[in-house]
């Protein structure tokens, strides 16, 4: 179970830096979605990184 949230949380980040790229480039591609799917993809980026920064300073 730990071992597919940790995929699904990489997933989301590196979903959340493809829009940060993509944006810098002039493209948002988060301002297709609605306002509240937006919100809550940029809180799921959020949670998964602070889910896998937690998770690498707790492994050893």
């Amino acid at each position: 179970m730990a071992d597919r949230l940790s995929y699904w949380a990489q997933v989301l980040l590196i979903i959340g830096g493809l829009n940060v790229g993509v944006t810098t480039l002039g493209y948002n591609l988060m301002s297709y979605l609605p306002s509240v799917a937006s919100t809550g993809l940029n809180y799921l980026v959020g949670l998964s990184a602070l889910y896998i920064g937690y998770n690498l300073l707790t492994n050893k």
